[in-house]
């Protein structure tokens, strides 16, 4: 898992002067009532460099709604973005 996410801009010692990426979810798409299908593009980042769209991959999230909390059934690389 992700041992760390920040908001991009966002203050923080944890974060500041360390390399990462920009991850943009997109509107998810309902399946049906208990299915959920949710797109994002995940992008590389360089320290000192400004974040470039259509460079990364993109994943898709299959999630499943269990109780009241919604949880990852699948999780696919769908394809490199060209840069």
């Amino acid at each position: 898992g992700l041992s760390r996410v920040c908001v991009l801009g966002s203050a923080g010692i944890e974060c500041d002067g360390r390399p990462g990426g920009v991850i943009r979810f997109l509107v998810p798409y309902a399946v049906s009532d208990e299915v959920a299908l949710v797109y994002a593009t995940c992008a590389g980042v360089s320290i000192g460099e400004a974040p470039r769209s259509g460079k990364g991959f993109e994943v898709e999230f299959e999630m499943e709604r269990k109780g009241a909390t919604w949880k990852i059934r699948i999780r696919r690389t769908v394809a490199a973005l060209a840069e």
